[in-house]
C-alpha cells in the first residue's frame, strides 16, 4: 500500500523543490514512517525521485501555474495615484532648488472652485427689517432654505432661540464667484515655500549662537544637530549628491558637533564632569608663581632689621 504524503508534498510541489526542501521531505517521511526508509544523501534529481517513487507521484504532470490576473480598477487607480503624487513632488522639489516658481495646475484658466470669505461671513446675521422667522445672510452667498425647522440651543441646555426658518426666494439675487484670480492664490504657496527655505539658515543660526562645550553638549543630546542632517544631509553616508544644495556651507559645522559628543562617548565612556574638566583651562602657571615670589619678596623685607 502507498503511504499518504503529507500535508504540502505532491508532485506540482516536488518539481521545483530544491535540495534543503527535499531533504526536509526525507526526514518528515522518515518520521512518519519511524524508521529510516529513504536517505538524505545524493544529489537533487535522485531525492526528488526516490521522494515521488515511496509516495507514487507522477513527475510528468506539468506543475499547475496560477493565473496571473489583471489589477482591479481601484488597486490600479491608487497605484496610478501614488506614482503621480511621487513624480509631482520630485518636480517640486527640483523647481524650488532652482528658483522656480511651482504651480499645481499648468493651464491658464481659472479654476472652478467657489471663493470662500472669512469664517464670519458665513454665519447668518439678524435683520431686524426683515419679516418674521427669515433671515439675512451675508450677500455675498446663497439664501439657501432650510428643510426643516432649526434649534440654536445655548451651551448650558436652559434656553433656546425659536426656530429659525428663512422662505426659499424665487431667484437667487447674488451667486457665489466662481473664479480663483491665480495672482491671489499664489501669494500663500509662495510664502510656504520661502518658510520651508529658510528652515535651514534658522537652524544653522541656532547652531553658530551656541557658545561653549556644555551648551554645544546640550544642543546634540537635544536632536537639533541630527534633525539638521536626517533633513539636508545626504540620504546614505557617503553620497553626497543626495544631499541639500545647502549642506555643503554647513556640513562641517555639524561634522564638528558630532565629532565633540563621539570623544565624550568613547574616550570619556559619557563622563560629562570628567570630560568637561579635561578641556576646561586652568590659570595661567606664570602668574601664580610670580604671586608666590612677590609674595616672598614681602616677607623677607618684613623682617629685615
Amino acid at each position: 500500500m502507498t503511504p499518504q504524503p503529507p500535508e504540502g508534498l505532491s508532485a506540482s510541489s516536488l518539481i521545483p523543490a530544491k535540495g534543503a526542501e527535499l531533504k526536509f521531505w526525507i526526514v518528515k517521511t522518515n518520521e512518519l514512517a519511524e524508521k529510516k526508509v529513504l536517505n538524505v544523501s545524493g544529489n537533487v534529481d535522485t531525492l526528488r525521485a526516490n521522494l515521488a517513487t515511496y509516495y507514487g507521484l507522477d513527475l510528468t504532470i506539468n506543475p499547475r501555474t496560477e493565473a496571473i490576473t489583471a489589477p482591479t480598477v481601484n488597486e490600479d487607480i491608487r497605484d496610478r495615484q501614488w506614482a503621480d503624487l511621487a513624480a509631482t513632488g520630485v518636480e517640486w522639489r527640483d523647481k524650488v532648488r532652482a528658483g522656480i516658481q511651482f504651480k499645481l495646475l499648468t493651464q491658464d484658466k481659472h479654476s472652478a472652485f467657489p471663493i470662500l470669505s472669512a469664517a464670519q461671513d458665513l454665519l447668518p446675521t439678524k435683520n431686524n427689517g426683515a419679516p418674521t422667522r427669515s433671515v439675512h445672510f451675508n450677500s455675498e452667498l446663497k439664501i439657501l432654505p432650510t428643510a426643516a425647522p432649526v434649534k440654536l440651543q445655548s451651551g448650558s441646555g436652559h434656553s433656546s432661540m425659536s426656530a429659525i426658518n428663512p422662505p426659499a426666494p424665487t431667484q437667487p439675487s447674488v451667486t457665489i464667484p466662481s473664479t480663483i484670480n491665480p495672482s491671489s492664490a499664489a501669494g500663500p504657496v509662495s510664502q510656504l515655500e520661502a518658510a520651508a527655505l529658510d528652515d535651514l539658515s534658522t537652524a544653522i543660526a541656532g547652531l553658530e549662537r551656541c557658545e561653549g562645550l556644555q551648551a554645544i553638549i546640550q544642543q546634540i543630546e537635544s536632536g537639533a544637530v541630527k534633525a539638521i542632517r536626517d533633513r539636508y544631509g545626504p540620504s546614505k553616508p557617503g553620497h553626497r549628491g543626495t544631499a541639500d544644495a545647502s549642506w555643503s556651507k554647513y556640513s562641517n559645522l555639524v561634522s564638528k558637533r558630532e565629532r565633540l559628543h563621539r570623544i565624550l562617548i568613547q574616550d570619556f565612556e559619557g563622563d560629562k564632569e570628567r570630560f568637561f574638566g579635561f578641556f576646561s583651562v586652568p590659570p595661567p602657571a606664570a602668574k601664580k608663581r610670580k604671586h608666590c615670589r612677590s609674595g616672598a619678596m614681602v616677607r623677607s623685607r618684613s623682617q629685615d632689621p
